[in-house]
C-alpha cells in the first residue's frame, strides 16, 4: 500500500501556542534542518503536529481538546504503516518542561544515534 504524504511545503504555521513554543525550541537546537521537521503535515489524510522526516517520527501535542479514542485509532493506523509516534502531554510539559523535553530528546537520540544534544533551559 502506498502512503499519501504531503510534499508541498516543509513549514506551515503551528496551529497552537504549544506547537509554536516547541517549534521555536526545535529551531534553536537546529533540529528543523537536522531532522527535516515538517509542521501541520498530512500523512494518509491525518494531520500531524510535527513530522521528523529523517527518523520517521510523528510528534503530537496533547491538550484538553484531544479526543482519546480518535487519537488511539489514528496512532494504531500510523504505527501499522511504520511510523513512530511520540505524544507530549502539554499539561505535564508546562509543569516540568526540562524533564519532559529531556525524555523526548532521549527518544529522538535513540532513533538517531549520531545526534548529539544539550538540554535547553526553560524559564518558569
Amino acid at each position: 500500500m502506498e502512503l499519501a504524504i504531503e510534499t508541498k511545503k516543509k513549514f506551515k504555521s503551528p496551529q497552537s501556542a504549544p506547537e509554536a513554543f516547541l517549534y521555536n525550541i526545535f529551531e534553536k537546537l537546529g533540529w528543523i534542518d537536522e531532522f527535516n521537521i515538517k509542521t501541520q503535515y498530512t500523512i494518509d489524510n491525518y494531520r500531524v503536529d510535527f513530522y521528523f522526516e529523517k527518523i520517521n517520527l510523528i510528534v503530537e501535542i496533547d491538550s484538553k481538546t484531544h479526543q482519546i479514542q480518535e487519537d488511539l485509532k489514528r496512532d494504531l493506523d500510523l504505527l501499522k504503516k511504520g511510523f513512530k509516534i511520540y505524544r507530549i502531554d502539554w499539561e505535564d510539559f508546562k509543569r516540568n518542561p526540562e524533564y519532559e523535553f529531556q525524555n523526548f530528546a532521549k527518544y529522538v537520540y535513540f532513533l538517531n544515534e549520531k545526534f548529539r544534544w544539550v538540554a535547553p533551559k526553560f524559564k518558569k
